[in-house]
């Protein structure tokens, strides 16, 4: 039996439990906005510093950089934006439509199979599809209850990421003297590493995305699939989700394709793996691989291991945290291997006198 003294010390350890997952909820978030912020700062030190070293002032750097790139924004989206919004309205209200050819056509190829008929009778891809397109149309009239919160977070990180990439050398110099004195110079080494790991990834990134989506764009638009535009948009913002990011994205054109014809499928199929093709041969090899020698398994677990935890965010992050890791274990051994030497120089020095 409970008495009521138990009852009062249950409510008061279920209180302060409850008080102390809400404080360790506000403090990851915090850290994941920090996280971030740093993230972009590093990211835009490198273009920063290339001015630096021009003879312009760490301000007047900055200052160039953010007024390029709002310009840069300001155009894409005043060219893309209404484009894309009128192909994405047009794929959510034509989804049961595209849904209903698939399954037309998928009957048609597999009518000998009774069992496969029978799945699509009882269920099908028009009522899958129908569904979903009824979910997307829901769910972006709800996008602005949380537009508000995502506007409010994306401030705070661009000015800490201001902060921090106007006078980086305080939090240098923090990150470095919170280590033992023995190990701040290797901690240097790392941040420094990192920080090269982490730009060489973005400028990578950034010219993979571009062509592989320009490329994609073309050669779908080529073919006549509908909303060629908004897929090459797609087809580039894939290319930043390490392995499985392009075979996401070759899905809905071929989806599409197939609603009107399967021998344009079958086309846009052979576009994307032409695509990868060229650019696993040609681009990985120049442009990213110069940058970063990751492997891919290593990658994939932090994209599975990221994405569940930090969702798309995670999923971004992923392959520059793998490289930061790589980074930090490679000076960490470097450093104890320095050590090594050092010692049997000392004991070689010692047993000789």
């Amino acid at each position: 039996m409970v008495t009521i003294r138990n009852l009062r010390s249950l409510v008061i350890w279920a209180l302060a439990g409850y008080l102390l997952l809400r404080l360790g909820e506000a403090v990851a978030q915090a850290l994941l906005i920090f996280g971030v912020a740093i993230f972009g700062a590093t990211v835009l030190d490198g273009p920063i510093r290339h001015l630096d070293r021009r003879g312009l002032s760490r301000a007047s750097s900055v200052a160039i950089i953010l007024l390029l790139a709002a310009i840069v924004a300001t155009t894409v989206v005043l060219v893309s934006a209404r484009p894309l919004m009128i192909e994405l309205r047009d794929i959510v209200e034509k989804a049961p439509d595209y849904g209903q050819a698939i399954e037309r056509r998928v009957k048609e190829y597999a009518g000998q199979y009774p069992f496969i008929g029978e799945q699509l009778t009882n269920g099908g891809v028009s009522a899958t599809l129908s569904s979903f397109g009824r979910s997307v149309a829901s769910r972006l009239g709800k996008l602005s209850v949380s537009l508000l919160s995502g506007l409010l977070a994306g401030v705070l990180i661009f000015v800490t990421a201001l902060y921090a990439v106007v006078d980086p050398k305080p939090l240098v110099r923090g990150v470095v003297m919170a280590a033992p004195r023995s190990y701040q110079r290797v901690t240097l080494r790392i941040v420094v590493g990192i920080s090269e790991q982490v730009q060489a990834w973005a400028r990578a990134t950034l010219w993979l995305m571009l062509i592989v989506g320009v490329a994609c764009g073309i050669g779908l638009w080529a073919i006549g699939v509908r909303s060629a535009l908004l897929f090459g948009v797609l087809a580039g913002i894939g290319e930043a989700i390490p392995t499985i990011g392009p075979i996401l994205t070759a899905i809905p054109p071929a989806l599409v394709a197939f609603a009107d014809d399967p021998v344009k499928a079958l086309w846009v199929l052979v576009l994307f793996l032409v695509v990868q093709q060229l650019e696993q041969q040609i681009l990985v090899p120049r442009i990213m691989a110069a940058a970063l020698k990751l492997h891919p398994v290593s990658v994939l677990f932090f994209v599975v291991a990221l994405g569940g935890v930090l969702g798309p965010l995670g999923i971004l992050l992923a392959t520059p945290l793998a490289a930061a890791i790589k980074v930090a274990n490679r000076e960490l051994r470097a450093d104890a291997e320095r050590k090594r030497r050092h010692d049997a120089r000392l004991a070689e020095e010692e047993s000789t006198k």
